[in-house]
């Protein structure tokens, strides 16, 4: 079919996925759809983050983080809002055929193995109107035409970006005097819903900025601060080195659950410490992290992301981060409060990675082989798989839905986030 183009009703889609092949089990984590008619300027967005079950593949490039996911919707649930949006309309994209490909899986999932019609591609459509951008992206075709692009690798913002661009189309072939697909030579369908099985709706979206308010860690240290009694405001360096002990390895994976808080009460109770010395505990802890951030004289990304989250986890705010910086850059180190390296303690061990690594060694970011390698200098030893002998796991987001994971939670299995085990190491990753 080659409709005109002015009136044609499409669906612009755009997914982020956790990787480039939905036939080696990549799944979608974020589907963005804009519903609109061309030339009309009416539009309808839906777009939600998806839970793949699975690890996230490369935060770099989305920027979504297996915290992000914990309570986003799976496929399975939003399956029937995503075809509403479709049903009828002509799917269209910026390389709309890599979309359709990884759409086409999920929805085979739920056995649904049907059609999505003949789409409509932006980056397809530019050539046969000759176009010329710098690049094949979809930033650069805005570029070419001037439309807006606010945040790349995020689907709502590039879905509703290709929208304005087929517009931007639009207005170029009615200026060339071309009014139809069939001038340009290009074929479309609509996707038809007339074969399609009923599929479950659920009516429910989660956005990234919902993501990022409810994805604070939840602060049982905070609890614990209150719940201990009055007393002298300092202690002694035993008890603070004890406590400090224990306080680190809670701390090793970015996630306090609540039974260690309740360990670190009872190890505080124990040792006499107050609510006014375990809050100056903690303080000093957070301004030992910035002094080691603060090492190579800039804090980059994935430091700042950590002291956020130890300050959350400690029972502040995001601004005690800015302070901690600021104290251990201007006042001299605290006697016996150094981080505590733990490198000794790990010697010998077995060590397996999960994910794909965030932090950077002398400027190029750690790839797999190279963190084998790192380990492997520090006496631990690397091994491939997850089993009840494993020693540790390093992951780059403690909410990691990855299969180590989640087999190394099953089995107890001690868990350390990707800096905090750097660190441990005495290795200047950053």
């Amino acid at each position: 079919m080659r409709p005109p183009l002015r009136g044609l009703d499409v669906a612009v889609v755009d997914v982020e996925t956790t990787g480039l092949f939905p036939h080696r089990n990549d799944r979608i984590l974020e589907v963005a759809v804009v519903r609109t008619r061309l030339g009309s300027g009416e539009r309808r967005v839906y777009c939600t983050l998806v839970n793949p079950k699975r690890d996230v593949g490369s935060t770099r490039i989305h920027g979504i983080r297996p915290g992000d996911l914990l309570d986003a919707p799976a496929f399975e649930d939003i399956a029937g809002d995503v075809f509403e949006m479709l049903s009828g309309a002509v799917l269209a994209g910026h390389n709309v055929t890599f979309d359709q490909r990884f759409l086409l899986s999920e929805f085979a999932r739920l056995g649904a193995e049907r059609g999505l019609g003949q789409p409509l591609c932006t980056m397809r459509l530019g050539r046969h109107l000759h176009l010329e951008p710098e690049g094949r992206s979809l930033s650069a075709y805005c570029a070419c035409l001037g439309v807006a692009l606010e945040e790349a690798h995020a689907a709502e913002h590039d879905a509703v970006a290709a929208a304005s661009l087929l517009n931007a189309f639009l207005a170029l072939s009615e200026a060339k005097k071309i009014r139809a697909l069939e001038d340009l030579d290009v074929d479309v369908s609509a996707v038809d819903a007339r074969d399609w099985p009923i599929l479950p709706t659920c009516g429910r979206v989660y956005r990234r900025d919902i993501a990022e308010r409810t994805r604070a860690p939840q602060s049982y240290l905070a609890q614990l601060v209150r719940r201990l009694g009055a007393g002298a405001a300092t202690a002694d360096s035993a008890q603070v080195t004890s406590y400090l002990e224990l306080l680190d390895r809670v701390l090793e994976d970015e996630i306090v659950t609540e039974a260690e808080a309740e360990e670190l009460l009872e190890l505080a109770k124990m040792s006499g410490l107050s609510s006014a010395a375990v809050g100056q505990v903690h303080r000093h802890y957070l301004e030992a992290l910035a002094a080691a951030a603060l090492k190579n004289s800039v804090v980059t990304d994935n430091e700042r992301r950590e002291l956020e989250t130890v300050a959350l986890l400690l029972g502040f705010d995001t601004r005690a981060v800015d302070a901690a910086l600021t104290a251990a850059a201007t006042e001299k180190p605290k006697p016996g409060w150094p981080l505590l390296s733990r490198s000794h303690d790990l010697a010998g061990k077995t060590v397996c990675f999960t994910g794909e690594l965030v932090c950077s060694f002398r400027g190029a970011p750690i790839s797999r082989e190279l963190a084998e390698y790192l380990a492997t200098q520090a006496g631990l030893r690397p091994v491939k798989t997850v089993t009840k002998q494993l020693d540790l796991l390093v992951v780059a987001d403690p909410h990691t839905m990855s299969g180590k994971a989640r087999k190394a939670r099953s089995y107890g299995t001690r868990i350390m986030a990707e800096q905090a085990f750097w660190r441990a190491l005495g290795v200047d990753a950053e």
